[in-house]
């Protein structure tokens, strides 16, 4: 197995649920012979379009609509810029082409940028006259504002995506342009919750003096990830209220120090996991939640590998599980313990993507207008007026991955896993509908 690194790791969890992907996959959409691929200049027949040629009204396609004849609509063309080398986000890139393809679209492919952000800022007049919109992740320790303030000038239409426009100096800065986040505090609360509804159905007479918590956190490296231990202490405290100040509870900060730092050494996370509970011997069962899910592997062998499979659980965010079941892998006994995880498909997110980046190219939105019911008037008391737009998610275990698979084939036209599908399968069987918060 190939390590992975730190970088990888946070740029994952960036993302709406650990970025997750239920293709495995990866997929180089416009091969490169160099660090900076050299994307190709639109075909003559392919001018940018305007909204008076607009023969439908698309201002409230937020979504794929099956009913629509989209030949008809104007053909944009579109490519996506990063300044990473990694692949982890091919997938969700692999999604942008799908939808590209199914709105009788161009895409150009993959531009990638790795020599340093002067290159893709010196590049990127060429690459806005070249298109009609682009997709642009920025590596978030570098300056994505510098980027933001180029592409203002230059009038670009664009959409951010498997990263996100902000200052992630300060998570409660507001954003510089429309985005998609996961709502953090929500997802704590449901991890909670998750937890507490697979252990009464498969422990429903373990008492909870011998029952115990192990959270592995991140948010030293990922302030924003602090949102979720609020929402997963908060539910807690309502479950059993005195449960953080008793000694089964272990909050376990792997991104310190501490503990070697275990952003650089996740395979570590089986001697930590070990340690504690050597050390607790009067707790029979465990409660395990894993920010990234490779350490939900390492968490669920360290379990099996002590005799404790059947007495833990442990959830988490991201693809691995999903894959893990298809290959057969989660069949192994030293998993048995790793039982479901919180996700996003990244077809499912793409569509969002592409959606919003469609409106904008077609005239029919701009960014201050678009998602306008997502805006957070939090992020900016004095007038934000960009939308941090919500993403879907959904648990996925053994019981439900077949037809979660089907369904992603259903929905959004395609056929990675035909083994699956089924009749009673349909575009409703899950739901891509996300209720604005109140909060907002």
């Amino acid at each position: 197995m190939k390590r992975i690194t730190a970088i990888s790791l946070i740029l994952i969890v960036l993302m709406s649920n650990s970025g997750c992907s239920c293709n495995a996959n990866t997929y180089d959409v416009n091969p490169t012979k160099s660090d900076i691929e050299n994307v190709p200049p639109a075909p003559d027949d392919t001018a940018t379009s305007t909204a008076s040629e607009m023969p439908l009204d698309i201002s409230e396609f937020n979504v794929f609509d099956p009913a629509v004849d989209y030949n008809i609509m104007p053909q944009y063309t579109v490519t996506c810029v990063v300044n990473f080398s990694s692949d982890i986000f091919m997938p969700f890139y692999k999604g942008i082409e799908h939808w590209a393809a199914k709105t009788n679209c161009n895409f150009l492919g993959v531009a990638k940028y790795v020599n340093g952000l002067d290159e893709l800022l010196k590049d990127l007049p060429g690459l806005v006259e070249r298109n009609d919109g682009l997709i642009v992740d920025i590596n978030p320790w570098d300056m994505f504002g510098r980027v933001v303030e180029l592409l203002d000038e230059l009038n670009a239409v664009w959409m951010c995506a498997a990263t996100q426009a902000r200052d992630y100096s300060d998570p409660m800065l507001p954003p510089l342009h429309p985005l998609l986040v996961s709502d953090k505090y929500d997802t704590g609360y449901l991890i909670t919750q998750k937890l507490y509804e697979y252990r009464d159905h498969m422990w429903p007479e373990v008492d909870n003096n011998i029952c115990g918590w192990i959270i592995l956190d991140i948010s030293t490296r990922v302030p924003d990830f602090q949102q979720v231990l609020l929402g997963i202490e908060e539910n807690l405290s309502i479950y059993e209220p005195e449960i953080q100040n008793s000694d089964r509870y272990f909050p376990v900060n792997v991104s310190t120090d501490q503990y070697g730092n275990l952003l650089d050494n996740p395979y570590a996370v089986s001697e930590l996991v070990k340690k504690i509970i050597d050390e607790n011997h009067e707790i029979k069962f465990w409660l395990v939640f894993s920010a990234i899910d490779i350490y939900a592997r390492n968490a669920a062998s360290a379990l099996y590998e002590m005799g404790l499979s059947e007495n833990s659980i442990i959830i988490t965010l991201g693809n691995d599980l999903i894959n893990a079941f298809v290959s057969g892998q989660q069949e192994l006994a030293e998993f048995a313990s790793y039982i479901a995880t919180l996700c996003t498909p990244d077809i499912i997110m793409a569509e969002l993507v592409w959606f919003g980046l469609y409106a904008m190219m077609s005239g029919q939105k701009t960014a201050d207008s678009l998602w306008s019911e997502w805006v957070n008037k939090r992020d900016n008391p004095s007038g934000n007026t960009y939308a941090s737009r919500i993403l879907p998610s959904y648990w996925v275990d053994r019981d439900n991955y077949k037809d979660f698979l089907a369904w992603i084939d259903v929905y959004a036209q395609t056929s990675e896993h035909p083994e699956y599908a089924r009749d009673v399968i349909t575009r409703d069987s899950f739901s891509t509908y996300v209720k604005v918060p109140t909060y907002y």
